[in-house]
């Protein structure tokens, strides 16, 4: 970095957009994929046996809530780390208030989804298991 340019050294800009990159497009593909399979496992009442199916609106949910927080706090721990190592003035360097609000935003939707989906699975297991004592 030269002492005139406000532009970052290529190198560590370059190594924090792909370490982001990596990091982002993992979550995203782990929500999905998470996500893809629910659908197809859940086709409707009865489609499933029970074990499965408790496995599939409770357990699939909980889990992915779980890696979700876990991913945010490895995507966080790398940002804070290139962030220490930028060298420009603190309002500039990298992973800022901009990149934390977004980081927080987009973990509060998939974690809201996968709480809402394990919602849904404890009124269908739940309305379920009334059905049957009626």
């Amino acid at each position: 970095m030269s002492a005139q340019s406000p532009l970052p050294d290529w190198d560590l800009f370059r190594a924090y957009e792909a370490g982001k990159g990596r990091r982002y497009g993992l979550l995203f593909a782990v929500n999905g994929g998470a996500f893809a399979i629910e659908t197809f496992l859940f086709k409707g009442p009865g489609a499933l046996p029970v074990p499965l199916l408790v496995w599939a609106l409770l357990c699939v949910p909980a889990g992915m809530i779980v890696y979700t927080l876990s991913m945010r706090a490895d995507i966080s721990a790398f940002g804070h780390a290139m962030r220490r190592m930028d060298a420009r003035p603190e309002a500039e360097r990298l992973f800022g208030p901009k990149g934390r609000r977004h980081l927080a935003i987009v973990t509060a939707l998939l974690v809201c989804g996968w709480a809402s989906a394990a919602l849904c699975g404890i009124y269908a297991l739940l309305g379920g298991a009334l059905w049957i004592l009626r």
